[in-house]
């Protein structure tokens, strides 16, 4: 009987045992998985290796950035080839790693408070050769203030405020009240000057002279402009043609209603869309600029049903904008 059971066993170890032929049956090939997970562990291994071995050199050349991201590959590498090196090996390249990233943190903490330093030592040499530069330049001011403020004073009542302009601009960092004070004692006769029409004075100055020139110059422009618009609004309202056109629209808009109370009954103009209620226009008073506007494209009805053409005229005051009179009469233009 036992002989039985340990043939039995016998044939079971080695497949004899197993069933052949079956439908649908397939035989397993016991060897494939563990070969290709063999492969891919010397694989990983092998690669391991490599990035290991290139972290030590890199740390061996003092290059340590690189070396901290090469040499973690040994964590993998060393438990796969325990049997490869000794333990004492392993546990010395563990070692490395360590102490190469020790060295990298404190290299990189000693790199950076030399910079912090280095940075602090140059912002109090740039602060000390301000101070000295402005010392210096203050003792040059207070050698010549007397002569500056005469000179400015000066020009000022000459009327010569661009000089004025360019002194107190030149000091304008050590902010002494009295050149401060004839700044803008400058400014305000110079803006006087440009109110009345004297603009001479800009001429021999440009932006790089002094910072203020610009805000002149547009307050100039911003004059001139004012005082050719009012000379050419002068002109125009001694011309008929030049203002009753100008004023055309404005007695289409202010006129209408007025006309529109002449009528007695019911009331109908007959203009286009973008036909102008007035045609014809005249001078009502020159001196005063009123025009009297006239025009025909309205129909009043009378107390018959019949409808009749009229001519209205509109006495307007295009300054004030008021119609001062209306009057209308049967018939055409």
């Amino acid at each position: 009987m036992y002989e039985k059971v340990e043939a039995q066993l016998a044939r079971q170890a080695t497949g004899d045992g197993a069933p052949k032929n079956l439908p649908g049956a397939r035989r397993i090939n016991r060897k494939a998985g563990p070969a290709f997970r063999r492969g891919s562990h010397l694989l990983l291994l092998l690669v391991s290796w490599v990035l290991g071995l290139a972290g030590i050199v890199n740390l061996l050349a003092g290059d340590f950035k690189l070396a901290i991201l090469t040499l973690p590959a040994l964590i993998v590498a060393l438990p796969a080839s325990r049997k490869l090196l000794p333990s004492v090996v392993q546990v010395s390249l563990i070692g490395l790693l360590i102490t190469g990233l020790t060295v990298n943190n404190l290299i990189d903490a000693i790199q950076e408070t030399e910079r912090l330093e280095k940075e602090a030592a140059e912002r109090q040499d740039r602060r000390e050769e301000y101070a000295k530069r402005r010392a210096e330049r203050i003792a040059d001011f207070e050698s010549k203030k007397q002569a500056l403020l005469s000179e400015a004073r000066l020009n000022l009542s000459d009327g010569n405020f661009g000089a004025v302009l360019a002194v107190t601009t030149e000091w304008a960092d050590l902010k002494d009240k009295e050149l401060v004070e004839l700044e803008r004692e400058a400014l305000r006769s110079a803006k006087e000057e440009l109110a009345n029409g004297n603009f001479a004075f800009l001429s021999g100055f440009n932006n790089s002279d002094f910072p203020q020139f610009a805000l002149l110059n547009e307050e100039a422009q911003r004059l001139r402009a004012a005082a050719e618009a009012r000379a050419e609004a002068e002109a125009c309202k001694k011309d008929l043609q030049c203002w009753g056109d100008k004023h055309t629209v404005m007695a289409g808009f202010r006129c209408d209603n007025h006309v529109e109370r002449l009528a007695k009954y019911a009331f109908e103009w007959t203009d286009g869309f973008l036909e102008p209620k007035f045609s014809r226009f005249r001078w009502k008073s020159k001196e005063s600029g009123v025009i009297t506007y006239i025009g025909d494209k309205i129909r009043f009805q009378n107390g018959f049903g019949a409808w009749q053409n009229y001519v209205y005229e509109c006495d307007l005051d295009p300054i004030s904008e008021v119609v001062h009179d209306v009057r209308a009469s049967p018939g055409r233009l």
